[in-house]
């Protein structure tokens, strides 16, 4: 998969939050704020957000997960989106590439 092969790699050198199993996509953290932040920058509204204000109902283990997630999304940038979603495109034109010179 993309974030186990050379698409990690890549990702790894950009990537300030790191690349561990929860990271990639990491539902709202950096990688996916990053994307978002590219290709639909209105759809991201971070004004007014005050998570520490918020009233989570959360188990401890699920509650952590959610406070890095958050912390790791203010990583974001458009740069980063940009350069991911290259190389998540690249990623799976070569292996479209690979299944039909192979059939």
């Amino acid at each position: 998969a993309f974030a186990a092969g050379d698409g990690r790699k890549a990702a790894e050198r950009i990537m300030e939050s790191g690349v561990g199993p929860d990271d990639l996509p990491g539902h709202s953290a950096e990688f996916e704020t990053s994307i978002a932040l590219a290709a639909f920058p209105e759809r991201v509204h971070r004004d007014g957000v005050e998570y520490e204000k918020a009233k989570l109902n959360l188990d401890p283990t699920e509650a952590r997960m959610d406070r890095r997630h958050y912390q790791n999304s203010l990583l974001a940038r458009r740069e980063k989106g940009e350069t991911l979603i290259s190389l998540a495109v690249d990623w799976v034109a070569r292996r479209v590439r690979g299944m039909m010179e192979s059939s």
